[in-house]
């Protein structure tokens, strides 16, 4: 019996998109499984949102600690609601034009499922079972716990 794919991708980050991307380059079935939103943690809860903030922060530091009196600025009150409307905007496009809209360009699906293996060879994605010849998954890790204590004079 043929599998349901060539390959099957679980996770959404970078390097699933890129195996995603270049199997379905060479014509391959391909399908993405995500259980949470695409785009991994950095799109998420990582780089993208941190960086967002950090900027904001730089730019209001700057007009309010800058060094050329002869460039008045004024630093009034930040707008946490607006802020955090602003850096939700950007993660939603970015979702949508960096990730899902790929899913078209290449033609590959995106399952949004919980996938788990029911053997080495099935997945059990959502109530039903896939197959594919070969599998990726790319769910990223979590950091290590740390077995020492770690104090701020002794850094790792």
């Amino acid at each position: 019996m043929r599998p349901d794919y060539d390959l099957a991708v679980i996770g959404s980050g970078g390097a699933a998109f890129a195996a995603t991307i270049e199997a379905s380059r060479h014509d391959a079935r391909v399908v993405l499984i995500e259980r949470a939103a695409v785009g991994g943690t950095c799109v998420s809860i990582g780089c993208v949102p941190f960086k967002t903030l950090l900027a904001a922060a730089h730019t209001y530091h700057h007009a309010a600690s800058h060094p050329c009196a002869c460039v008045p600025t004024q630093v009034g009150p930040v707008d946490l609601a607006a802020l955090i409307a602003q850096k939700d905007e950007l993660i939603a496009d970015m979702w949508q034009h960096k990730y899902v809209d790929l899913a078209d360009q290449y033609g590959f699906e995106i399952i949004h499922e919980l996938a788990r293996f029911k053997d080495r060879d099935t997945l059990a994605v959502g109530g039903r079972e896939l197959q594919a010849t070969v599998y990726v998954v790319a769910t990223g890790a979590d950091p290590p716990s740390h077995r020492y204590p770690v104090s701020a004079r002794r850094p790792i």
